[in-house]
């Protein structure tokens, strides 16, 4: 019996697709649709990292996959019918609701990963993310936005990696689900104004934990228009972006200081990190849903409050204003007139996000972020602090291949019409040109692509210009050497050593399909240098 499968070929050439032009993924489009924290894309950098063993996705992956909440046979701490969360006092249903929102993600996401997405994760899964939407009436206590805000997240991301890859999950069980964020998670979430039992809502944590959960479940929802009793009201995720800039007591600038202190730094170190990992979360998902400035602004001041925090909770000093802290700062022995040490060294998982986007992908520098990564290895659950307060496993969710120059070849140029238009000095000037200079005086302006030719000229832009196209000659006319290093080549007479900045991309090649065994997906992987071609025939009797 001839038994026909099919193999996925790619050739090398002269073409690189960057992170940064990925293509977000639209609503409802099944395995085109990543997750709230992670495009289709992200979810196929991480098969393909753990299908080829790659440091530091394949080792980061056994260490979740050791974690008793990634279990297939968990064992489910609720549903319930309320959970409670209090300042003080006991928390009735607290540790059910954020142990089983926890295990519905690391259950989804052994799922999204390569050849070991075994259906029983995706059952463990769903029948947690039901369980507690056919039963869940009630989130209180005087921590109620706390329990929305962050375990809500968790759930919604196990929610979307579900709808998109398991098909078994009924239409009538999602709709449930986005019932339960609705009417019950959203409410506290989103609470501005103070009530009775929350008399301080939307300060410091609390605003930025509402802010990423309003973010993720206006994305989840496809910011639907929901009709509750007499009202109607939209639960857009725009509205926590808004919330994010405009807030008094949770936007990002009455947050994070221009030198990085947190408005928290003097009350402890866990929130003053549990506010970053939320920031980053929110930023995170704008960006996915093509929103990009959120992680940029201030001057990357969210990146400063990182190496800020990361620098003092690796031992050494920093400054620190005492006129800079929370609103009702004194509800939490405030205002501080130095930095707390209370919970410093104890890090939590929130950095790797971070990191992958100011360094991986944009090619900034975190130094200080880097050796708090260094020193503490993978990113995991937090277990210090209470499980599900912030995202876990980051190192393996979202590390990237780092971005950097890559070569492109020899192109086309003209005097008259440049490839790159922006002509660019280097340090040294033209007589020490070489292609690293090049770059960097291109990266520090700005740009992704740089050029050098002429053995001393030096050109930059965001996109290749005027008809530029890969030499038809090769590279037989880039054949000057650079004025500063005579190993290199920098272009020739209208022909331009060509680089791009950025990182592999990796993109979906078919639908999932999920059978009662195993939950597989066909996908390519590209990376700088290599296009996919198509899908061909193969055999196992006649290997190709």
């Amino acid at each position: 019996m001839r038994v026909s499968s099919f193999i996925c070929f790619s050739i090398l050439a002269p073409l690189l697709t960057m992170a940064r032009q990925f293509v977000h993924p639209g609503y409802h489009v099944l395995m085109l649709n990543g997750s709230i924290l992670h495009t289709q894309a992200d979810l196929d950098r991480m098969k393909f990292g753990v299908a080829n063993k790659l440091d530091p996705w394949y080792p980061a992956f056994l260490n979740m996959s050791r974690d008793p909440l990634a279990s297939a046979s968990y064992k489910m701490r609720g549903p319930l019918t309320f959970a409670t969360r209090n300042g003080t006092g006991s928390s009735p249903g607290k540790t059910a609701i954020s142990n089983d929102a926890v295990a519905s993600l690391l259950n989804a996401l052994m799922l999204a990963s390569p050849a070991l997405g075994n259906i029983t994760h995706a059952q463990k899964s769903t029948q947690i993310l039901s369980g507690w939407a056919n039963t869940l009436q009630l989130l209180n206590g005087t921590d109620a936005q706390l329990t929305a805000g962050l375990y809500g997240p968790q759930f919604v991301n196990a929610a979307e990696i579900m709808r998109s890859s398991y098909p078994a999950w009924p239409q009538s069980e999602i709709e449930t689900f986005k019932t339960m964020i609705l009417n019950i998670f959203y409410p506290p979430a989103s609470q501005t104004t103070p009530t009775a039992l929350q008399r301080y809502p939307f300060d410091a944590n609390w605003g930025s934990a509402g802010e990423k959960a309003i973010v993720a479940f206006g994305a989840f929802l496809d910011n639907e228009t929901i009709h509750v009793s007499l009202s109607t009201f939209t639960i857009r995720y725009d509205e926590g972006l808004s919330l994010y800039l405009n807030f008094p007591c949770s936007n990002l600038n009455n947050t994070i200081n221009s030198f990085g202190q947190n408005c928290e730094s003097g009350r402890d170190q866990g929130h003053t990190q549990l506010g970053l990992g939320n920031m980053a979360e929110l930023c995170q998902v704008a960006y996915n849903q093509g929103d990009r400035k959120y992680w940029d602004l201030l001057n990357d001041r969210l990146m400063v409050g990182y190496e800020y925090t990361a620098k003092y909770n690796l031992g050494y000093n920093v400054s620190y204003d005492p006129d800079f802290y929370r609103c009702d700062a004194n509800l939490v022995g405030g205002p501080w007139a130095n930095i707390s040490s209370t919970g410093r060294g104890q890090l939590r998982s929130i950095y790797q996000i971070a990191y992958a986007h100011y360094v991986q992908l944009k090619g900034k520098r975190m130094p200080w972020t880097k050796r708090k990564l260094e020193q503490t290895g993978f990113e995991t659950n937090d277990t210090v602090n209470n499980v599900g307060d912030t995202t876990p496993y980051g190192t393996l969710r979202f590390s990237l291949f780092e971005a950097k120059w890559y070569p492109l070849g020899c192109y086309t140029d003209s005097v008259a019409a440049r490839s790159l238009p922006v002509r660019t000095d280097v340090r040294g000037g033209w007589q020490a040109m070489t292609s690293e200079l090049c770059q960097s005086a291109c990266q520090a302006a700005g740009y992704t692509y740089a050029g050098t030719e002429y053995s001393g000229e030096c050109y930059c832009a965001n996109e290749i210009m005027n008809g530029s196209v890969p030499a038809p000659d090769g590279n037989a006319l880039c054949n000057m050497t650079c004025y500063g290093n005579s190993t290199e080549i920098c272009g020739g007479p209208n022909r331009l050593s060509l680089f791009v900045f950025g990182a592999p991309s990796f993109t979906s090649a078919s639908n999932a399909t999920a059978t009662s065994n195993n939950v597989t997906a066909s996908k390519t992987a590209t990376l700088p240098g290599w296009t996919p071609l198509e899908c061909y025939t193969n055999s196992t009797s006649d290997e190709h």
